[in-house]
């Protein structure tokens, strides 16, 4: 077997795009868009008899305040982990290679799973590779647990999607409710489009507001605009966008309404009839529905109202959610997700969600990953209606197997790991 330290960036991707360990996150585009933030991409590999037989791209980033910089490999190695005498020749040359390029610690997050699991997180017959955990310590890595929540640097939780199937057979395959939720979406006037970097404005305010609902940190503009011009060359990243078709939910609305006026209208003759012949029985009844009708009719009128506002937006303005898809070989990849307060009883994100595994499917993508959710399932933690949005695809919830360091530079590391969180915690009660 032969080291190359200096793989072309085009080998190593048409390696990663046919290997089932390959994920967007090992591609070179991927490397492009992390060099604007810091990391410098380089690609190393093995090959047997000239055939590429292991590849993976390490993103270097210099430690501020340390002469030491961070080796990582996301989402690890694209290799056969079954294939100990490979893994281990592969593994103890990365290292050599960190430690002399000054990383202070090598991490890694591989695409592997941990062991099969239901739904509801508890192990079941499949898949188990917890071997995989004393292999890698005999090379001297240390894993660094199995973390519930976003504690990682990538998800150690993800739904997966086999989507390798007819569009039928994948969407019987749904829950009932999510089912009924999709076909809601299209009869209430949403439409799924590809957008452009033009429409990425109105995706990163989207974001903001999606972060203020749910509490959490959003990027600015330039990251989306910087993730889709680097990737998008190559088609791997696409934004899909849920627009309301004003027009036609209005003609939506107005035909409820002319149905429920002409109930309403029924009703009064009922009721008429009912009180000429002193039927009280019958009259309770009748006026319970008249009340509810008058109801739906005033809600109907109100949603009629709402939509020729919203009708003079202008056209960004009308569009309510969008997400990034992430396409690599044989798996898809939902990266992130936004969505507008406005109209979210017209469920926006089943029908978008929809769209994109069928797009996928077109790409001749088998799998769909809806990447991370919480593994603490406990229905109070803020994070379990992403979960349960996720869960009402019917995937298989996936638990990987967790991160790996190896530290190369013991003081830097620890520097690193311990010192500089203490020296900012320090820093900010200060400011406090």
């Amino acid at each position: 077997m032969q080291w190359i330290e200096s793989l072309s960036p085009q080998e190593h991707d048409t390696f990663v795009n046919q290997h089932s360990a390959g994920t967007f996150m090992q591609n070179s585009e991927w490397g492009t868009f992390k060099s604007r933030y810091g990391w410098k991409p380089t690609y190393v590999g093995i090959k047997d008899q000239d055939q590429l037989i292991a590849s993976t791209m390490i993103l270097f980033r210099k430690i501020p305040g340390l002469p030491a910089s961070i080796a990582y490999a996301p989402r690890g190695f694209v290799l056969d982990y079954n294939n100990q005498e490979l893994l281990t020749s592969f593994s103890q040359s990365v290292l050599a290679f960190c430690k002399k390029h000054n990383a202070a610690f090598f991490r890694m997050d591989p695409a592997i799973r941990r062991t099969s699991i239901d739904h509801a997180g508890k192990p079941i017959e499949g898949v188990n590779n917890e071997w995989i955990i004393p292999q890698m310590e005999k090379m001297n890595f240390t894993h660094q647990g199995f973390s519930l929540d976003f504690d990682g640097w990538q998800p150690r939780y993800v739904f997966w999607q086999n989507i390798a199937m007819t569009e039928k057979d994948l969407l019987a395959g749904f829950h009932k409710k999510w089912k009924y939720n999709i076909r809601l979406a299209e009869r209430k006037g949403i439409e799924i489009i590809q957008g452009t970097k033009d429409d990425l404005p109105r995706f990163a305010e989207m974001m903001q507001v999606t972060g203020n609902r749910d509490g959490f940190g959003t990027r600015p503009l330039s990251y989306f605009e910087s993730l889709l011009s680097d990737m998008n060359p190559t088609g791997k990243a696409q934004l899909f966008l849920a627009r309301l078709n004003a027009e036609k939910a209005i003609e939506d609305a107005s035909s409820a309404l002319q149905k429920e006026e002409a109930a309403s209208g029924r009703y009064d003759v009922q009721l008429a009839s009912a009180i000429e012949e002193e039927k009280e029985e019958k009259q309770a009844q009748l006026i319970k529905k008249q009340t509810l009708s008058k109801n739906r009719i005033e809600k109907l009128q109100a949603e009629l109202d709402t939509l020729h506002e919203f009708q003079t937006l202008p056209a960004d303005q009308q569009i309510l959610s969008g997400a990034i898809l992430m396409t690599t070989g044989k798996k898809a990849c939902y990266l992130y997700g936004a969505s507008d307060n406005r109209f979210r009883d017209r469920m926006p994100n089943y029908l978008i969600q929809w769209e994109m595994m069928k797009y996928a499917q077109s790409q001749g993508a088998e799998i769909y990953d809806f990447r991370g959710v919480s593994g603490n399932l406990s229905p109070d933690h803020p994070l379990y209606g992403l979960y349960r949005f996720k869960r009402g695809f019917e995937g298989e919830f996936v638990e990987y197997i967790g991160e790996f360091d190896a530290v190369l530079r013991p003081v830097s590391y620890w520097l690193f790991t311990n010192g500089l969180p203490k020296i900012k915690s320090i820093l900010k009660k200060k400011k406090k």
